[in-house]
């Protein structure tokens, strides 16, 4: 048999702090954010969810920001863009990020 030759990528790549995702952390259900790969979708990042922080989610959204321009020494330039998972879970369930 031969094996798999495919590297396996990590679907979290990290998680997306900002003031307005830490305003909705302190709410009785709270939602985090994370960084994903382009390629990965909701049961993906829900598997990956529980196994590295063992808590199980109640719903995950997911959202495309799409590239932005800007001009850079005259000239147009691109600011990547980003997708992002929104984990919702139980209310006084926590997810420690530091």
């Amino acid at each position: 048999m031969s094996e798999d030759k495919k590297e396996k990528k990590p679907s979290i790549l990290e998680p997306h702090v900002t003031e307005k995702v830490t305003a909705g952390q302190s709410q009785p259900a709270p939602v985090y954010t994370f960084a994903v790969a382009s390629s990965v979708n909701k049961v993906e990042v829900r598997r990956a969810i529980m196994a590295e922080y063992k808590v199980k989610p109640l719903k995950i959204r997911m959202v495309n920001l799409p590239r932005k321009q800007f001009v850079y020494r005259g000239h147009p330039a691109w600011k990547p863009g980003l997708r992002k998972a929104l984990v919702y879970l139980k209310p006084g369930e926590k997810i420690n990020l530091v």
